[in-house]
């Protein structure tokens, strides 16, 4: 189930039979549950122990970077970083539920070197709620600022995109974006089998 409000697969959920699964396939600026699996399991293959795992961008309706972040908490060597303007940063009713280290930043470039995963995320203007805009030359990977990151890091993006990631990053080896998206198939495949208890294919 995908809905652009927040609160209605609670709804429905409270209406269906115990029996009945549903799969949250994103609930407005709330969660997205699956692409946190496909997310978490495309860092587990670069390794999860000891990373500095930084989010950019508007993280205030960031949904992914809501689950990812509920779903990295259970790696307690990870410290998160949350990358935003003020007006764009990640609620409190996340961060309460964090027993991880963490730190709430607007300076993109001075965490940069340090991050072994760059997660970039888009302006989700499409829920309106306020007239700002971040200024996308502070908070984007391009061609000035790449040669920063470690040779090892990898970036991530839930796509789409605009330019938060200059087009020329994609030949990068970090660039983990695409691969995010193959995973993204299997994850899902495999939820769906687990639900349905298939044992063979």
């Amino acid at each position: 189930m995908r809905h652009p409000s927040s609160d209605f697969i609670y709804e429905i959920s409270e209406n269906l039979s115990d029996n009945m699964r549903i799969i949250n396939a994103g609930s407005g600026s709330d969660q997205h549950p699956t692409q946190a699996l496909l997310d978490f399991y495309t860092i587990w293959k670069y390794g999860l122990e000891n990373k500095k795992v930084a989010f950019v961008g508007d993280l205030l309706r960031g949904r992914t970077v809501r689950s990812l972040s509920l779903l990295l908490n259970l790696i307690p060597s990870i410290k998160l970083y949350f990358v935003s303007p003020d007006k764009f940063q990640i609620k409190n009713d996340i961060l309460e539920q964090l027993n991880i280290d963490y730190v709430c930043t607007d300076d993109f470039e001075k965490v940069l070197p340090e991050m072994d995963v760059v997660y970039m995320v888009r302006l989700q203007d499409e829920y309106g709620g306020t007239n700002e805009v971040i200024d996308t030359n502070k908070y984007s990977i391009n061609n000035s600022n790449i040669n920063r990151l470690k040779n090892d890091a990898i970036i991530l993006h839930p796509l789409p995109r605009r330019n938060e990631i200059a087009v020329e990053i994609d030949k990068d080896k970090r660039a983990k974006y695409w691969e995010q998206v193959e995973n993204g198939m299997w994850i899902r495949v495999s939820l769906i089998i687990n639900i349905f208890a298939i044992n063979e294919l």
